[in-house]
């Protein structure tokens, strides 16, 4: 029970925007009273075998502020998203190895 193999995926990037894009603001002295993270995965059935993928993320940033300061909050908008690590990551492609080991239990 919890959340899928693709919840948490999503749940990584929305943590990592969401921390990144607050750091930033922070670092501004940007007020906000708050900050809303929503993703959205767009799982699809691809290619001749029709295996499921996740085809698209949409993720919307939601932000109250304090005080007028849209000239800070714009400076964030612009940088915050190539510091996010796991976002970058993603949209870069990272390569992903895989090893599996095998034991096999020796009967007593």
């Amino acid at each position: 029970m919890g959340p899928s193999s693709v919840g948490y995926l999503l749940i990584g990037i929305g943590g990592c925007l969401g921390s990144t894009f607050a750091f930033c603001l922070k670092k501004k002295k940007v007020e906000f009273t708050s900050l809303e993270i929503i993703l959205d995965g767009i799982l699809k059935h691809n290619g001749p075998k029709l295996h499921l993928r996740l085809n698209r993320i949409n993720c919307q940033i939601n932000i109250s502020l304090n005080h007028n300061q849209y000239n800070l909050l714009e400076e964030c908008i612009q940088t915050f998203q190539k510091y996010c690590v796991v976002s970058e990551s993603i949209i870069n492609g990272i390569p992903l190895n895989v090893k599996i080991k095998k034991k096999i239990k020796k009967k007593s």
